[in-house]
């Protein structure tokens, strides 16, 4: 097939249209040399007089099934929706651990059904789509697709469905004596992270322990957190040092690929106005002209080849909060950070969402598949982190009782007192 279809065409019956998501995930897929699967059963499904939801969830079921949390398909309208609240497993239960709208429910909420299945009946015959550690599994997918939850109590709740909404959180506060914490749920805009350390430079100034959380970050842009890394060092050091050796990505050039990609980078430029956005953009542009020169891209930006740290404050030592909520750059966040004497992260296993980055945007009628462009060189060298995750220094199971007393924030307090 190999095809470029873009937003505006006319429109494709179902059996095209999953044709064509198939021929992006073995073709401009930037994993498509690692990772194959079956498609024909996911094709043999499909069928014109299907409701529109079915065929979503038959595109999402087969995208799930590469297990790259770079592969999504968003709806672009009623059905790109949420539930309100987000949940973990533990064990055969949900547990509520994040609230937005829905207020019927309190954080830490045992759930046991999924309208007349139980979590462990759910969780069986998604198998293939799941992590094989419970509280790894990611549920909100599964959730939405519940037209009822049942709790341990024997309550009974239709779910509701409220406008996607996102708060993002780039926080400060002094917890307890000589330490700070600091929350950090996205690097999408390298502006919000800018904004947050000179607001608080006097506070970081007068710390002795910093903990950074980025147990739930959605990732985005690397350089977000460059300048946080500052407070990192005690003298002049050249960032790229600190990132694993051979650290990179090469670009996986399709027409399609480029089109999907370099509108990608323009929105988010467009969006975000920074100076070095625009650079990596312009950049792009030169690397995704043709296939010669995304060949010689060297896998990292000019940017990040040559950005320097510069001490700031005078901590003594910084904790980082890892979890499988931590994604992409978040995860970068987290290599990078192990790799300065005076950090300690704490927690469990990183998501594993990096071997495959740059996502891209195919539109089709009436939802989008995000995808990765581009392939992490270290992936050549026998490192594969998708799936697995950067590992912490200090590994501390999730149970749900952290959703009443934090066992991460707990344990660093213990810590500190032994550096006192």
């Amino acid at each position: 097939m190999n095809q470029v279809i873009s937003q505006g065409e006319s429109l494709m019956n179902k059996q095209q249209t999953f044709k064509d998501v198939i021929d992006l995930m073995t073709h401009d897929y930037a994993g498509y040399q690692d990772i194959q699967v079956d498609a024909d059963p996911y094709l043999a499904k499909v069928d014109e007089d299907m409701s529109r939801i079915d065929f979503h969830n038959l595109v999402e079921d087969y995208l799930r099934d590469f297990n790259d949390g770079h592969v999504s398909s968003t709806s672009d309208d009623s059905l790109n929706h949420s539930l309100g609240f987000s949940a973990r497993r533990d064990g055969d239960s949900l547990y509520v651990a994040d609230i937005v709208d829905e207020t019927r429910l309190q954080l830490g909420n045992e759930i046991t059904h999924l309208d007349d299945e139980t979590v462990a009946e759910v969780g069986a015959k998604y198998a293939k789509q799941l992590d094989n550690v419970t509280y790894r599994q990611h549920w909100d997918w599964l959730l939405k697709r519940a037209t009822t939850i049942t709790l341990a109590s024997g309550q009974k709740f239709k779910l509701k469905r409220y406008n996607r909404s996102y708060i993002p959180e780039h926080s400060f506060k002094k917890i307890w004596d000589n330490t700070g914490y600091m929350k950090l749920t996205d690097f999408y805009n390298p502006k919000d992270m800018n904004k947050l350390l000179n607001e608080q430079n006097d506070a970081l100034s007068d710390i002795d322990y910093l903990i950074v959380d980025v147990r739930k970050n959605l990732g985005g842009e690397r350089l977000s957190y460059w300048g946080l890394l500052n407070y990192f060092v005690d003298q002049t050091e050249v960032l790229i040092n600190h990132y694993p050796d051979g650290f990179g990505y090469k670009i996986r050039w399709t027409e399609r690929n480029k089109i999907n990609r370099l509108s990608e980078l323009e929105r988010s430029n467009n969006d975000h106005h920074s100076v070095i956005l625009n650079q990596a953009y312009q950049e792009a542009l030169y690397q995704w002209q043709d296939a010669k020169h995304a060949n010689q891209y060297e896998g990292m930006d000019s940017a990040e080849i040559n950005h320097q740290l510069q001490p700031e404050g005078h901590l003594k030592h910084i904790f980082v909060l890892s979890d499988s909520r931590t994604g992409s750059a978040g995860e970068d966040f987290v290599i990078v950070a192990k790799s300065f004497d005076k950090v300690t992260v704490v927690g469990r296993n990183t998501r594993g969402t990096i071997d495959y980055e740059h996502m891209a945007p195919q539109h089709y009628d009436d939802f989008r598949v995000w995808y990765p462009t581009t392939r992490s060189k270290l992936i050549d060298k026998g490192i594969k982190l998708d799936g697995v995750g950067t590992e912490p220094d200090v590994k501390i199971p999730w149970t749900h009782e952290f959703l009443d007393n934090d066992g991460d924030l707990a344990w660093i307090k213990s810590d500190i007192e032994k550096f006192k």
